[in-house]
């Protein structure tokens, strides 16, 4: 914003452009599934995503694919983007379980007012502040239903979604850039390497007159 203000218009253009196609109602589970959908709210550089209350076991485990489904396309969407690509944009997602609300308030012609309210919010927002790498997806362990997790240690098939969510030293992490599992092993040290590189870069330029 302070160096190339249009660039950076562009680059929040072009982000709520996917987030609004890929949150649009054709996208969304038709019929009684409805109940499944996702809803959101984008501000500013930042996209807030949730599901409805449901009762089933089995539909709280399909809207976990869900949230799971959309983090990886708008992701996948922010990759093939030439705005984001030319930026090298990168997103940091986090999944937190618990109530959140979107509140409906009185507005008129000189204010627009988006409420929101609820635990998960706040849990999700710390943990995105909480040393996550750009590029990666972290579900906070806080409250995640003992449903979920037992699903999660069950070794999902390899073309569920739920394959990609793995451990990592004490954290959940969510892979939605690798096609197989297998992958994400390479992915890890791969990244691993980069953020090695990277901080010893930072140590060269800053130690470069104490040789």
């Amino acid at each position: 914003m302070k160096f190339n203000p249009d660039e950076a218009l562009a680059v929040i253009k072009e982000f709520f452009k996917i987030g609004f196609w890929q949150l649009h109602p054709d996208n969304q589970p038709q019929g009684r599934d409805t109940e499944l959908g996702l809803d959101g709210l984008f501000v500013s550089d930042c996209a807030i995503v949730w599901t409805k209350i449901v009762s089933d076991d089995q539909s709280r485990i399909d809207q976990f694919r869900n949230i799971l489904k959309i983090v990886k396309k708008i992701n996948e969407e922010v990759l093939r983007s030439e705005v984001m690509r030319r930026n090298r944009i990168m997103l940091s997602t986090s999944i937190a379980f618990g109530e959140f609300f979107s509140i409906k308030t009185e507005e008129h012609d000189h204010i627009r007012k988006n409420m929101i309210f609820g635990p998960a919010y706040i849990d999700a927002y710390t943990d995105n502040l909480d040393n996550l790498d750009p590029g990666l997806c972290r579900i906070v362990k806080k409250n995640l239903p003992e449903l979920i997790s037992s699903r999660l240690n069950s070794s999902p098939a390899n073309d569920d979604l739920l394959a990609f969510v793995r451990q990592d030293e004490g954290r959940i992490y969510f892979y939605w850039n690798c096609r197989t599992s297998i992958e994400i092993e390479t992915f890890k040290a791969k990244y691993r390497q980069a953020r090695e590189t990277k901080y010893q870069e930072m140590f060269e330029a800053l130690s470069i007159h104490y040789r």
